[in-house]
This record gives C-alpha cells, sequence and structure tokens, in this order.
C-alpha cells in the first residue's frame, strides 16, 4: 500500500488489534502536510510543468513534526528529481500530534503531480 504496510498471509493485520486504523489515518495527515507543503517549495520549478510520480520516505519526531524526507527512487525525469530534493531539506511539515504508538518509519508516500 501507500504507506510500506502489507498484510500478513490469511489476512491478518501487521498492526494488531484496532491500532491500523489510526496508523493509515495518521499516514494520511503526513501525506496531506508533505504534498502542501511541497506544493508551494516547488512552483515555478520544471516540477510544476511535468507530469511525475516518486516515492519519498518520511520520518517523523514524537511532536508531530517531519524531521527528515529523503526521495526513495527517481521519477525518470533528472529536472524533476532536482527540484524535488532542492525542496526537501526547506520542508517544513507537522501533523501537530504524535505519531501513533508502534508507527513504522520511514513513512512511504507517493507524490504525484497535481497537473
Amino acid at each position: 500500500d501507500g504507506f510500506g504496510l502489507a498484510a500478513r498471509k490469511g489476512g491478518r493485520s501487521l498492526l494488531g488489534g484496532g491500532g491500523g486504523n489510526a496508523i493509515l489515518f495518521y499516514g494520511g495527515q503526513v501525506k496531506r502536510q508533505v504534498e502542501d507543503g511541497l506544493e508551494a517549495l516547488l512552483a515555478n520549478t520544471a516540477a510544476t510543468k511535468a507530469g511525475y510520480s516518486v516515492i519519498l520516505q518520511v520520518w517523523v519526531g514524537a511532536d508531530g513534526k517531519v524531521t527528515r524526507c529523503e526521495l526513495a527512487g527517481s521519477s525518470g525525469q533528472s529536472g524533476v528529481d532536482e527540484a524535488i530534493q532542492a525542496a526537501l531539506p526547506r520542508l517544513r511539515a507537522s501533523v501537530g500530534k504524535p505519531p501513533p504508538e508502534n508507527m513504522p518509519q520511514p513513512i512511504r508516500i507517493r507524490l504525484t503531480s497535481r497537473i
């Protein structure tokens, strides 16, 4: 899935109990914050005019702030990859609350252009 989580054989959850929903919900919030933050940072770059999809690895601190974000693969377009890599250190994103207990990190996010 989009967060790097996969079910075990037999349909059992990797996360146990009902905690999976909280982890998926939190991951969705992180994704929205990262997408919104990068949208402004990528304005007027090669990424604004190109269709692309990349995977990001995101680490979230105990305070809910994104502490680290890396490009996990290429979009296949060097200009887009360079623009994203240049923007990531300037990214300021926060969910505003701590991640759920046992949140797997890094969180894998698929970033897709909005053109």
